[in-house]
């Protein structure tokens, strides 16, 4: 995995757990093996998009079997 890629997966974990150090650690790195800044405003909306459907999900109580089985239909209508 390039390094650019493996420091953006880095950032996106330090922003949903919220690590002050993790975040300032991975932004440098990540711009020291080019990531613009325009990637990592893109990785901080879909970290905090994750997050945000993942708290939905949870509060709701969603089905998890429910779930997987309107993401398999989603997956099979995106691969057509």
């Amino acid at each position: 995995m390039p390094a650019k890629y493996r420091e953006l997966i880095g950032l996106a974990v330090a922003a949903n757990i919220k690590c002050p150090y993790c975040q300032l650690f991975h932004t440098g790195t990540a711009k020291l093996h080019g990531a613009s800044d325009e990637e990592q405003a893109e990785l901080y909306f879909l970290a905090s998009f994750t997050a945000r459907w993942s708290s939905m999900l949870h509060a709701q109580h969603y089905d998890y079997d429910q779930f997987a089985k309107e993401l398999a239909k989603i997956a099979e209508h995106l691969h057509k």
